[in-house]
C-alpha cells in the first residue's frame, strides 16, 4: 500500500467523523524539518543547562520541640529546671525564632559569612575569579598554595554598609589597603610587610597568611554589614514542621555541601544557645517581680502591724 492509498483510507474512514486528518499529516509532513530541528535545540538546551548549571545541596536537620521531660543531668540546673515548668512556646513560634535576627547574627559570626573572598589579580593582570564566603573559601584546596593568600582570622564590628576592598603590595614592599565606592579608591592604611599581616581597620580586623606574594598584586574582598549578611543567610534557610509532629525540619541550601552542612549545624546550636539565654531573662525577670511583691507585701504588713499596735496602745 503506497502513500496515496494510506491518504485515501484515511480520507475515507474520516469524513463520516467530519475529521481532516489528511490535512494533519501534510502540515506534519511539510514542517517535520522545523520539528526535527525545535525538538533537537530543546534537548540541546536541556544538556548544555545540566552541565552548565551550578548543583545546589540541601542539608536538612530535624529540631524536636523542647517538652517538660528533662533528664536528670538537666534537672541539677535550677534555671533549666524552672523553664521545664513554664509553658512552651507554639510551634510556629519557635520556627519563626530560628530565623531571627538575633539568631542568624550570631550564625554569621561564627562561620564569618560577613566576609567574602572575591578574586585575586597578579601583577600580569591575570584574574582569579573566587566569590566565595571564608569559610567556603578555606575548604579550597588552591589557598594552600602561597600565590594565594590565607585568611587566619577575620572579626568585625557592626557597619552601616556593606564595603568592598582591595589589598595590594605596592612597589615599595608595603601593603596598601583600599576601599572602593562609586569607581572611586580611598585609602584606609598601609601596612608592614609582614606574614601574617596584621590589618586593623575601626570596623574590622584581618590577619592573612601571604607569603610569595608579588609586588602589585591584589586580593579583593567584601566585608557585609549585619544586614545584608543577615538577608543572605536567611534567603539559603527554610522552616517547615514535619507533619502534625513536633519536629522542626530545618533545610540549608548551598552550593558547597559542606558549607550546607555546616550552616545547618551552626545554626541548631546558636538557636538553642539564644533560647536557653532568653528563657534565663525570664526567669531573672521573675526572680525580681517576685522580689518587688514579696518587698511590698512585707511593707503591708509591717504597716499593718503598726496600726494594730497603735490601736492596742491606746486602748
Amino acid at each position: 500500500m503506497d502513500y496515496d492509498q494510506i491518504k485515501e483510507l484515511i480520507k475515507t474512514q474520516n469524513n463520516s467523523h467530519g475529521i481532516d486528518l489528511t490535512g494533519i499529516v501534510q502540515i506534519i509532513l511539510k514542517r517535520k524539518i522545523f520539528i526535527i530541528l525545535s525538538f533537537v535545540l530543546v534537548l540541546s538546551a536541556g544538556y548544555i543547562y545540566l552541565k552548565t548549571a551550578a548543583s545546589i545541596y540541601e542539608s536538612t536537620v530535624l529540631l524536636k520541640k523542647e517538652g517538660d521531660n528533662k533528664n536528670n543531668s538537666e534537672m541539677d540546673d535550677p534555671y533549666l529546671r524552672l523553664i521545664s515548668l513554664r509553658s512552651q512556646d507554639d510551634i510556629t513560634t519557635e520556627m519563626a525564632l530560628i530565623k531571627t535576627k538575633s539568631v542568624l547574627d550570631r550564625v554569621v559570626k561564627k562561620l564569618n559569612l560577613d566576609l567574602l573572598i572575591e578574586k585575586v589579580v597578579t601583577p600580569e593582570g591575570k584574574t582569579e575569579e573566587i566569590y566565595r564566603s571564608l569559610p567556603e573559601y578555606n575548604l579550597l584546596d588552591d589557598n594552600r598554595n602561597s600565590l594565594m593568600p590565607q585568611i587566619l582570622s577575620f572579626q568585625t564590628d557592626s557597619l552601616d554598609n556593606s564595603i568592598s576592598l582591595v589589598l595590594t603590595k605596592n612597589n615599595g614592599g608595603r601593603f596598601l589597603l583600599y576601599k572602593t565606592e562609586n569607581n572611586k579608591n580611598s585609602i584606609l592604611g598601609v601596612f608592614p610587610d609582614n606574614n601574617p599581616i596584621e590589618i586593623k581597620s575601626t570596623n574590622f580586623t584581618i590577619s592573612i597568611y601571604w607569603p610569595d606574594v608579588q609586588k602589585g598584586s591584589k586580593l579583593f574582598f567584601t566585608v557585609y554589614n549585619t544586614s545584608s549578611a543577615y538577608m543572605l543567610l536567611s534567603n539559603h534557610i527554610s522552616i517547615s514542621q514535619k507533619e502534625e509532629t513536633n519536629l522542626l525540619q530545618i533545610s540549608v541550601k548551598d552550593k558547597n555541601p559542606e558549607i550546607a552542612q555546616l550552616i545547618a549545624k551552626t545554626l541548631i546550636d546558636k538557636f538553642k544557645e539564644t533560647r536557653t539565654e532568653q528563657q534565663r531573662l525570664l526567669i531573672h525577670e521573675s526572680y525580681a517581680s517576685i522580689d518587688t511583691q514579696l518587698n511590698e507585701t512585707s511593707q503591708k504588713l509591717k504597716d499593718a502591724e503598726n496600726k494594730l499596735s497603735d490601736y492596742q496602745s491606746s486602748t
